[in-house]
């Protein structure tokens, strides 16, 4: 039964039907998941690395709750349950792979269902295109479905024995098409440094053709993604990419995603200023300031969790990569390289995917010893 809900999880968790931040049903089913698992097998897998994310999670509430009391936000609140809910979620997946290691056959037919959803709404019109141009498809934000996306790639990849070549084709593609449909400059950050990781590393045949079948895919992507603009003329449709490509404002850029608040508020590097009460940054009381969390994981972790935090997180992510190949970690890497502009981290995808990762560097370190 948990195989199955397992399953049903994968193939939902592309699908957000309510608000950011508030729980998706996938969420749900995560839960689910947990009960059953908590009930019916009750074992759990703990290893000394995971002492760092107990660390982090206790401190994380104590900054917060210290932050609530002063400024009475619920976010910080609402912060504090989410770290929680995710490092459960990383804690019980671990366990569960190592205990039902059958069950990561049903992760990837999961996946799998979860790109054939996917690619059922965009055919039939139903997904959600915000922040003209940008596909969204089923999500809140272009760059959540292309994160959603680039995580659970990386997720296929760690966990199949064997490579089918039109499967393989099937992921691979369908993530290029989408991120190109996203037009998410985070993601397509991830994936240069992938490439180039690659190409310094040294690519054999099979990954030389990898490399041309993902220009092949990106070309094909990009006409599907002008074809479907349907505001102006071509001209206006070139306009907008070229802008948004080669027109960037890194100083408005650093500002909206929170890294200006290092020189700002240098403080709170130290020990962290907790998540929420945003506006209390807007020092100038500027009116076009934006209240909202910073749009860098890495970013945004130092800074609201000061270096103790941030320090518990890297080490954790730096043991949990320790026994991958030098490939394998690039693939991994690419993912955090996206979050770098983007903030990922409160999202249970990340967990799921940190999970994942733990699993196969513990398969590898058995395979070793």
């Amino acid at each position: 039964m948990i195989k199955y809900t397992l399953l049903l999880y994968f193939s939902l968790s592309g699908l957000y039907l309510w608000q950011s931040g508030l729980p998706q049903l996938s969420h749900i089913i995560l839960l689910i998941i947990i009960y059953i698992y908590s009930l019916f097998i009750n074992r759990l897998i703990f290893k000394v690395d995971f002492l760092l994310l107990a660390f982090f999670v206790i401190y994380s509430f104590g900054v917060n709750i210290v932050f609530y009391c002063i400024y009475f936000d619920i976010q910080f609140l609402t912060s504090t349950f989410q770290i929680i809910f995710n490092g459960i979620i990383f804690i019980f997946l671990y366990s569960l792979l190592h205990v039902l290691p059958k069950s990561k056959q049903f992760v990837l037919w999961g996946i799998v269902l979860a790109y054939l959803i996917q690619w059922l709404v965009l055919m039939l019109g139903l997904g959600e295109t915000k922040f003209f141009p940008r596909y969204a498809g089923t999500f809140n934000d272009p760059n959540q479905m292309a994160y959603w996306f680039i995580a659970t790639l990386v997720c296929y990849y760690l966990l199949r024995e064997k490579s089918s070549g039109w499967l393989h084709l099937f992921i691979s593609g369908s993530f290029l098409i989408f991120v190109v449909l996203s037009f998410s400059r985070s993601a397509f950050l991830g994936l240069l440094f992938y490439i180039v990781g690659l190409a310094v590393l040294g690519a054999s045949k099979n990954l030389k053709l990898f490399f041309f079948s993902i220009l092949l895919i990106f070309g094909i992507a990009s006409v599907l993604f002008l074809s479907n603009i349907e505001n102006g003329g071509s001209n206006k449709k070139l306009d907008i990419i070229v802008d948004r490509v080669f027109h960037i404002d890194f100083k408005k850029q650093a500002d909206e995603r929170g890294y200006t608040r290092f020189t700002e508020f240098p403080e709170y590097m130290l020990l962290g200023s907790g998540q929420g009460e945003h506006k209390r940054f807007n020092r100038l009381k500027d009116p076009s300031y934006l209240n909202v969390e910073m749009h860098t994981s890495w970013g945004g972790l130092l800074f609201y969790y000061g270096l103790p935090g941030f320090i518990s997180i890297f080490l954790l992510i730096v043991f949990g990569l320790g026994n991958l190949s030098g490939k394998t970690k690039l693939l991994v890497l690419s993912t955090f390289v996206y979050g770098l502009t983007t903030y990922s981290f409160r999202t249970p995808i990340f967990w799921v995917l940190l999970s994942v990762v733990y699993y196969v560097n513990e398969m590898n370190k058995e395979i070793k010893n």
